[in-house]
């Protein structure tokens, strides 16, 4: 009779246990690549191809005209999304992470699947990683971290049949599938901690899978996207879906059914695929019948690539990152500021647009605050819950000043409406790029010393207040230094 009772108390709660995982969103982040801001035809009426599916989401959410990837380049952004602090405060100081090196995330922090995982979330991720991995060497005297620079070396010393650590499913992913990078290898797919096909043939200078066909990537990390929405719509327990995109990174490699649709080479084609792939995702959950319960999120790692500014002169006028000046790599507008979009019918009744200042860093703190999670003072420590704003609200960033990151140790500070770099210009490309001598303003004595631009009046940045406002500028330094020393932020 006690075992009975007992057995009815534990059926009682874990009942509850799952009506109030039932009342939890489904969450999904879609995070492409070197999407620009001027990319989505919604956003930019100058936009060379547009983009349906992404202006569809758009006009049933909340679209951000000021949202920010945490950094100018893919691995900082990426940790910032995941752990809710800055990549700076890891031991990668600069640049991203380069082929087959180890896991970036350490095992004490705690990442975003991690956290809805202790809440009652079951965490999947497909696609791009690229935060290091930790691979078996057959070779013990090699070293991941570039004993040699050359990948294909490197690539010849992993052991394929063993285990992969330090990747999604060692922090807090339940299942994984995805190529790692595209562009750097392994050149074949990963599920949880092995490889599908072990890399076996030699390809021009690469080492990859006998089955290994680039074009195939994004339709087959899509169609496995939306396998995992429809097998995890009926659970009954609320699911966290990341789909990290390969696209429109470099390579450009659309499938034939869009291969010359754009009108524009490879580059719109493989936008239009990208729009394509979102629109799969997006329509599985519609037509799993959990729409209404779940939000999702569309942003971008960073801004576009400097091969952008050939299409630009090629189209008056065009530029994808829109009104913005720069492109990835660059800590103007252009390089760190993302299409943002959030989706989620039950709380946000679109079309809506917000001016307000959010960063992904954010989204930590923000899905926290969302489900009533806890974070701990020494997690997540950059993190400021915007939740109010994603709701379609207001937040007030008076308290938070979001850090933006160059590829290198440079850096910028937002406030309010002024932006401050801290180097001697905001370009880290080739300053005689296009876009630069055909567009906007020559370089001044003051481009040298540091960036001042109020993004109010001049969000193309054509003109730099460095030397008219010294007060400011010394106000934000010190700002920018008090920050990047500290540990701690003021949480929401």
């Amino acid at each position: 009779m006690k075992n009975i009772f007992i057995a009815t108390i534990l059926g009682i709660i874990g009942h509850y246990q799952n009506v109030f995982a039932q009342d939890k969103p489904n969450i999904v982040i879609i995070l492409a690549d070197d999407l620009g801001y001027g990319e989505i035809s919604c956003q930019n009426e100058k936009a060379l191809v547009a983009t349906p599916q992404i202006d569809k989401l758009a006009q049933n959410g909340i679209r951000f005209r000021d949202g920010h990837a945490a950094a100018s380049v893919c691995t900082p952004a990426r940790y910032a999304l995941l752990a809710g602090q800055y990549c700076w405060r890891t031991q990668l100081q600069a640049d991203v992470l380069k082929p087959y090196e180890e896991a970036l995330i350490s095992e004490e922090t705690l990442t975003l699947p991690e956290m809805l995982k202790q809440n009652g979330y079951k965490t999947a991720m497909i696609g791009k990683w690229h935060l290091g991995l930790n691979y078996h060497l057959k070779k013990p005297g090699l070293n991941q971290h570039g004993s040699t620079k050359n990948k294909f070396a490197k690539a010849m010393s992993i052991d394929w049949t063993k285990p992969i650590g330090g990747g999604p499913v060692d922090h807090g992913f339940d299942w994984y599938w995805g190529e790692n990078v595209i562009n750097y290898g392994p050149f074949t797919f990963i599920e949880n901690r092995h490889v599908v096909t072990p890399p076996t043939v030699v390809q021009d200078g690469k080492l990859t899978a006998s089955d290994w066909d680039e074009t195939m990537v994004l339709p087959t990390n899509t169609k496995k996207a939306v396998e995992y929405i429809h097998k995890n719509s009926k659970l009954d327990k609320p699911f966290f879906l990341y789909f990290s995109m390969c696209s429109p990174h470099t390579p450009h490699v659309p499938t034939d059914m869009f291969k010359g649709e754009s009108g524009i080479g490879n580059y719109g084609d493989y936008i239009m695929e990208t729009d394509w792939s979102i629109g799969q995702v997006v329509q599985a959950i519609s037509d799993a019948g959990i729409a209404n319960n779940t939000m999702i999120i569309l942003t971008s790692d960073n801004g576009p690539e400097k091969h952008v500014y050939n299409l630009a002169v090629k189209h008056p006028g065009y530029h994808s990152a829109g009104p913005l000046r720069g492109v990835k790599r660059d800590l103007w507008e252009g390089g760190h500021r993302v299409p943002f979009i959030v989706s989620w019918p039950d709380r946000i009744q679109g079309p809506k647009i917000s001016d307000q200042t959010i960063t992904q860093v954010d989204v930590m703190a923000s899905l926290a605050d969302l489900i009533g999670a806890k974070l701990n003072s020494g997690n997540s420590v950059d993190s400021y819950s915007v939740l109010p704003a994603l709701l379609g609200g207001k937040t007030d960033r008076s308290l938070k000043f979001p850090i933006l990151h160059h590829r290198r140790d440079k850096f910028a500070i937002r406030q309010g409406d002024w932006l401050f770099i801290d180097y001697r210009t905001g370009n880290m490309n080739k300053p005689n790029d296009p876009m630069e001598f055909e567009s906007l303003r020559k370089y001044e004595k003051s481009d040298y010393l540091g960036g001042l631009y109020n993004l109010k009046e001049d969000i193309d940045e054509r003109f730099n207040l460095y030397n008219n406002y010294p007060e400011k500028v010394e106000e934000l330094r010190e700002l920018l230094l008090k920050l990047k020393t500290s540990s701690s932020t003021v949480r929401r």
